[in-house]
């Protein structure tokens, strides 16, 4: 890398993290950047502005730092789009990431309250409970427990879910979920959450509950979610009613 222009107007800390953007642009993720002594030393800089230019990367998610065994390149960010109904594959898929499953299980259960209600129920009704990591490129990225109604899918095997619930929904009812009402959270992962997603315990995730519809408003699917948020960030549309207004027209 070249040396700094100390006669330049750009501050010495964003000279450093330009040189290293560059750089991590080249390689692969959780490979190790320069850490900020060897920095300091490259370029004739106080640590503290090596810090100032780490720090950096780390607010913008390009980088983290392990506490104790330096900073490293951080993995893509997959962006969940709210546009549409999303799916966790899909989103995996866009970033040329290769999506795959971990941990699946398929039970069949008597659903709690919340659940029944969430899913208009009835007392003797039983659920579905298909618990999948969903991983990208091998690293698991997110947790996700989705209870379905028995009446709708009378069988269902953990082949039949390993890529797509919703496929599975369709090929048994020819509909899939037109729409759905999520609510999201920050949690802490501990105890067996934080070994699923392997990350260490106390870590920062995004929690959410998702009640999926069908196009006649019936719910068919309630779901958790937990979502490792150095992996996912979330994008919202939002439309003004003069404009939902005038897209009717």
């Amino acid at each position: 890398m070249p040396q700094i222009d100390r006669n330049s107007d750009i501050p010495l800390y964003v000279q450093i993290k330009q040189k290293l953007d560059k750089r991590i642009k080249k390689l692969s993720p959780h490979m190790k950047i320069p850490s900020e002594p060897e920095l300091a030393k490259k370029y004739q800089i106080s640590r503290s502005t090596a810090k100032r230019a780490i720090d950096r990367l780390i607010s913008e998610r390009k980088v983290y730092r392990i506490q104790g065994r330096g900073t490293f390149v951080a993995p893509p960010e997959i962006v969940r789009s709210f546009s549409e109904l999303p799916s966790y594959s899909d989103d995996i898929r866009k970033l040329g990431l290769k999506p795959d499953v971990l941990h699946l299980s398929v039970t069949k259960q008597e659903p709690t309250v919340k659940i029944k209600n969430a899913l208009r129920l009835s007392s003797t009704s039983k659920v579905w409970c298909v618990s999948r990591v969903r991983t990208a490129d091998e690293e698991p990225v997110v947790h996700v427990i989705s209870y379905v109604p028995v009446y709708l899918i009378p069988k269902l095997k953990k082949e039949d879910v390993v890529y797509s619930l919703y496929e599975a929904m369709a090929s048994a009812i020819g509909l899939r979920p037109s729409w759905a009402n999520d609510t999201y959270r920050v949690e802490t992962a501990i105890g067996e959450r934080a070994k699923l997603l392997k990350i260490p315990n106390g870590t920062p995730i995004l929690a959410s509950e998702r009640i999926a519809y069908l196009e006649d408003n019936r719910p068919v699917e309630y779901v958790e979610s937990y979502i490792r948020g150095d992996r996912f960030a979330i994008n919202v549309i939002i439309k003004s009613a003069t404009y939902l207004k005038n897209t009717k027209l």
